[in-house]
Formats: C-alpha cells, sequence, structure tokens
C-alpha cells in the first residue's frame, strides 16, 4: 500500500509540475535556464522519472506562481504554533 501511494504523489507531482508551468506560459528550456538545471532535468520531473530537491520545490513554486501544496494535490494549509496547541500536544 505504501509503494501505491508513493507512486501516486510522484504521479501527482509530476503531473502539477507540467501544468503549472505550462499555466505560466513557460517553455521547459525556460522554467531550466531560470532554475539554473538542463532541460532534460524539467522533462524527467514531469514524467515522474525524477522529482526536484526541496530547494528547488520552492524555487519553482515562485517561478510558477504557485503554493506547494498545490503540487501535492492538496490545500494549503498553516500551522501556527501556541501555547494552547503545545498544551494539546
Amino acid at each position: 500500500m505504501f509503494m501505491d501511494a508513493k507512486k501516486h504523489t510522484r504521479e501527482t507531482i509530476a503531473k502539477q509540475l507540467k501544468a503549472f508551468r505550462k499555466a505560466a506560459g513557460i517553455s521547459a528550456k525556460d522554467a531550466a535556464e531560470a532554475i539554473g538545471k538542463k532541460e532534460n532535468t524539467v522533462y524527467a520531473w514531469e514524467s515522474g522519472q525524477n522529482q526536484p530537491d526541496a530547494e528547488t520545490f520552492l524555487v519553482l513554486c515562485n517561478l510558477y506562481h504557485a503554493d506547494i501544496s498545490e503540487f501535492f494535490g492538496t490545500e494549503p494549509t498553516c500551522l501556527l504554533y501556541t501555547s494552547d496547541a503545545a498544551d494539546e500536544a
């Protein structure tokens, strides 16, 4: 079951990477140049063969004007730390 979830997440991220790039009107070549990677690397991410590291995800979010949670197919969330939350843990 874990492998199915991992595969699904990888596929979701790959689809989202391509969709956000296209929605931003950016070619794979231009995206690669903007983030200092090779065009083949961008295609590998978009096909699910590989995934960008966390730092690159953040750069892609800025480039594509997207929230990082959108790459995972989830809603943006923010968890604030408060003393009440600490008491509940």
